[in-house]
């Protein structure tokens, strides 16, 4: 069987660590710097890296021309959802954090989304104050 590929799109100084941690859960990766034009064999799956200073809108237009499934990681959550309107290949939408707490999971799951994008919140601190025990 064939390993899944994976397109990868961000920043040069996020590339390198992103596809390593992708590499680790068994997908060959396409990596590319954000902006540029995807390969003409693209993946059917890409995962964008928005920079904190890099608000969603900016992107819309690049990532509607990838013609894929689209992760979008972001520390712009509320900003990015809006994109479910142009972007019809989004599919998820979350934190750095979060995605790295669960790459394959969300991958996994992005693959099944049909319609509209789910947005992973990151999780609330624990109320028990932390010390491991109630």
């Amino acid at each position: 069987m064939d390993t899944p590929e994976i397109g990868l799109a961000g920043s040069p100084a996020t590339l390198e660590a992103w596809a390593a941690l992708i590499s680790a859960e068994g997908y060959d990766v396409v990596a590319t710097p954000i902006f540029t034009p995807p390969p003409a064999q693209s993946p059917r799956l890409w995962i964008a890296i928005l920079d904190d200073n890099m608000q969603p809108a900016r992107a819309a237009i690049w990532l509607r021309a990838l013609g894929a499934t689209v992760v979008l990681i972001t520390p712009h959550l509320k900003a990015a959802q809006t994109l479910t309107r142009w972007v019809p290949g989004l599919a998820m939408v979350c934190s750095a954090p979060t995605a790295r707490a669960s790459l394959d999971d969300l991958i996994v799951m992005s693959t099944s989304v049909s319609a509209g994008a789910a947005t992973i919140a990151p999780s609330p601190a624990p109320l028990y104050g932390g010390s491991g025990s109630c």
